[in-house]
């Protein structure tokens, strides 16, 4: 579950925290914590969280005194802007009497709590829990069953994609799933509180957004994942980027969506018509902590015994954009880059299809990731000599991904 504590007294966050995440070992808590306003309404415009744990007397930035409706103020603004993600449930907490007064009324009006804080008591943290076990009950699926059933679900597009996670020591097995024609691998794994770990692997039946999200759809349904990411390779910009670098892409959309027009008219002949998918901050700062690990990626170039550059591969965060068909012309590249995204990094033809397909999954809905590498530059030259090693570069990368969320 996702709390935010926004809290600026030491003292009382100290306690606070603590008690959360000793008192509280039914549900598994991701809190996060905010000193000030600003970095309160920062953290809700990249996440979205269940509860946030409010302090009414609150300052609305670093180094200033706190305002006794500082609070409310942050309230009232993150529930009246779109760009804010909007919280399940608010609790207010305070310490000061006169302040709960003040405050009752305006948290009893939207029907949240506000509940008084006393150090020497722990009243204040049972109201707190049971408000949390109640949230974690309406967060669990339909049925009464556990939100997730599998931590990670991998697929990719063809098998040379998908065989060097394959070829890891994580003990992979075939598992069949009646009345589904779809080849899954399962690894059992197990995470740092020795809890178990499943990872489930799969490619698509042939290449494309249509198969991507089709996939995706299917064994999202059946599995259940927490996290699903997609490995494989992609063309890249030749400024940007070198082969086997791996493009993690954020945002995702299908360039070829929009309307075409007569060439004879005054308008462009085709208008595009951009949706796009991006990943969640956690999966971002997932990525940044792996792109800067140079031990990680200098591990990976050098167990790679076949052609490659002669530099290590970075992690390069940014646009990717997927198409229907293979692109052998650069021009087209450039294209694409000109009229829809100035910083595209690759293109590919099935990132989109399974990051739009996760988004629309049913009850639990999981985070995606997309790493794809770099095996060519979208031009005449385009040629295999690199596929092996961006395959491989891929498939490492998301390795470590996975290793990261089963360590945190």
């Amino acid at each position: 579950m996702n709390i935010l504590l926004v809290e600026d007294d030491s003292k009382k966050l100290a306690i606070v925290q603590e008690a959360l995440e000793k008192d509280i070992s039914v549900v598994a808590l991701d809190i996060d914590v905010a000193k000030h306003a600003v970095e309160a309404k920062r953290l809700l415009r990249d996440k979205t969280y269940d509860l946030v744990i409010l302090d009414v007397a609150l300052p609305m930035r670093e180094d200033v005194e706190p305002q006794a409706d500082g609070g409310l103020r942050l309230l009232r603004e993150v529930l009246g802007r779109a760009h804010y993600n909007s919280p399940k449930y608010v609790i207010g907490l305070t310490a000061l009497p006169d302040v709960y007064q003040s405050a009752a009324a305006e948290f009893e009006e939207d029907l949240w709590s506000l509940v008084l804080f006393d150090a020497a008591s722990y009243e204040w943290l049972g109201r707190i829990e049971r408000k949390i076990l109640h949230i974690a009950s309406l967060n669990k699926a339909p049925n009464g069953e556990a939100e997730f059933e599998t931590d990670v679900l991998v697929v990719a597009a063809l098998q040379d994609e998908l065989d060097p996670l394959l070829s890891n020591s994580w003990n992979w097995q075939l598992h069949d799933v009646v009345g589904d024609a779809a080849i899954y691998y399962e690894a059992k794994l197990v995470d740092s509180g020795s809890k178990s770990f499943r990872v489930v692997a799969a490619r698509l039946p042939m290449m494309g957004m249509a198969a991507a999200a089709s996939l995706t759809m299917k064994a999202g349904i059946t599995f259940k994942p927490k996290t699903i990411m997609m490995i494989g390779i992609c063309a890249g910009d030749s400024t940007e980027s070198q082969f086997g670098d791996v493009i993690v892409g954020s945002p995702v959309w299908d360039y070829g969506n929009g309307k075409h027009f007569d060439r004879s008219s005054d308008r462009k002949p085709f208008e595009p018509a951009i949706y796009q998918v991006n990943i969640t901050a956690e999966m971002r700062g997932l990525i940044e902590r792996l792109s800067q690990n140079r031990a990680l990626l200098s591990g990976i170039h050098d167990s790679f015994s076949g052609t490659k550059p002669r530099a290590a591969p970075k992690i390069i965060f940014g646009p990717l954009a997927s198409g229907a068909a293979v692109v052998a012309d650069r021009d087209k590249f450039k294209q694409i880059q000109s009229e829809q995204h100035r910083k595209l990094l690759g293109i590919e033809m099935e990132a989109y299809g399974v990051m739009f397909a996760a988004q629309e999954l049913p009850h639990p809905k999981p985070q995606t990731l997309v790493a794809k590498s770099v095996q060519d530059y979208a031009d005449e030259e385009k040629d295999d000599r690199f596929r092996p090693y961006a395959c491989f570069t891929s498939a490492m990368v998301a390795a470590a991904a996975i290793d990261e969320l089963r360590n945190t």
